[in-house]
């Protein structure tokens, strides 16, 4: 299936937020449709009407389909799948919980890439003190996507965990996450991606990447609500996990003195948690599924290679994605002109944009002496008339 001029129409008729303002910040969080909206308003009414642990009930199999449909995206089972509030809340449930679970008792030296996200750097760097691990960075190839030839020569048996990035928040690259990932089992080394921004625009299948974790956001690519995030834990891993901040969900209260963790990936969920956002989660991925992952693939992608073309093109615009494969993150430099400028200047134009900065990839913008770049993500929805208004804002800066 392709998305062609008349699924793009319908899209819009069923996205609100078109009408009032051109929203080219996907990367950060899409618009959702009426009918993501619609649902969560309504179990918020459900709960009202019943009360919050009623409502809950009353909707256990749609929160089951959930799972199910998130499952699907993936290329999983329902039982490997949590649904935190957060990627970054995923990642380190199931991060700390490997290290609680003796995952550093014996190698220490964890392998990331030179594009990796700052809050799961954050928690490298807590279980550096914690667990006096060794954070080593991948060679990179001159996009910046991993070398992997210069990665498998870092795999040895000091490596406790691999730890690799889909597609970053701060470029358009896609890293070769499944051609690491079969050096990854062969070597016996656990296996995490960040799927954060691949979620809903690029085709995810966890078995073909090989990885025992892949985390991921409700709010971005999904076009599902704020404060839900995926989490994907192969199911023979999991028991090598002791997640931090258990409760009444997560594991069993046995006796006074000990504890039993569920068998499924539930155990890197907590009781409290947006239901709402949890229905309105499912939605948005039923739409994602429906649509096609493959066939939004290649609509977002036309329109970001469009943008890239059209910005290489002008002398002053310096686009930072050089080749190989890409995502629907465009970002570029302007001489002359500060990415904020060019964010405000898009807003008074009813354009929404960002910037990312190098607190959000200090590795890879450290090291390419940038401290921050113009980015642009369109979805689905977008069309061609809002990429050339957004040219036009660039063209008068």
């Amino acid at each position: 299936m392709r998305i062609d001029a008349d699924t793009v129409s319908r899209l819009r008729l069923d996205t609100p937020g078109v009408s009032r303002v051109a929203h080219l910040n996907n990367a950060g969080a899409a618009f959702p449709s009426a009918q993501t909206l619609e649902a969560q308003i309504g179990h918020l009414r459900l709960e009202a009407a019943l009360g919050g642990y009623e409502a809950k009930a009353a909707t256990a199999q749609a929160l089951a389909g959930v799972r199910m449909s998130a499952a699907r995206l993936m290329n999983a089972s329902s039982d490997e799948i949590a649904i935190p509030p957060s990627d970054t809340a995923g990642w380190a449930k199931v991060f700390w919980g490997f290290g609680f679970g003796g995952g550093f008792a014996d190698r220490r030296r964890v392998v990331i890439d030179r594009i990796f996200y700052n809050s799961h750097y954050l928690s490298l760097l807590q279980a550096r003190k914690q667990f006096g691990i060794e954070i080593v960075v991948a060679p990179t190839d001159p996009s910046g996507r991993v070398d992997v030839g210069g990665f498998v020569a870092m795999l040895d048996d000091r490596v406790a965990l691999v730890s690799m990035t889909m597609a970053p928040t701060h470029s358009g690259i896609v890293n070769p996450v499944s051609e690491v990932g079969v050096h990854t089992k062969a070597a016996g080394v656990p296996y995490f991606v960040d799927g954060c921004q691949a979620l809903g625009q690029l085709v995810v299948d966890v078995e073909a990447i090989g990885c025992d974790a892949l985390t991921g956001t409700g709010r971005k690519w999904l076009r599902g609500p704020r404060g839900t995030g995926l989490l994907y834990v192969r199911r023979s891993f999991q028991e090598r996990c002791d997640p931090p901040g258990i409760d009444g969900v997560s594991a069993a209260w046995e006796t006074a003195s000990a504890y039993a963790l569920v068998p499924t990936a539930a155990r890197f969920e907590e009781f409290e948690s947006s239901i709402a956002g949890q229905i309105g989660l499912g939605v948005a991925i039923d739409q994602a599924l429906a649509l096609g992952v493959d066939a939004i693939s290649e609509r977002v992608q036309h329109l970001a290679n469009r943008l890239r073309t059209e910005l290489a093109g002008r002398t002053r615009v310096s686009v930072q994605e050089t080749s190989g494969a890409c995502s629907g993150i465009v970002t570029f430099l302007i001489d002359g002109v500060a990415p904020a400028e060019v964010v405000t200047a898009a807003a008074k134009a009813g354009i929404n944009m960002n910037a990312s900065s190098a607190l959000w990839a200090r590795l890879d913008l450290d090291a390419r002496g940038v401290t921050d770049v113009a980015r642009v993500a369109p979805h689905v929805y977008n069309t061609d008339e809002e990429l050339d208004r957004l040219l036009a804002v660039i063209d008068a800066l």
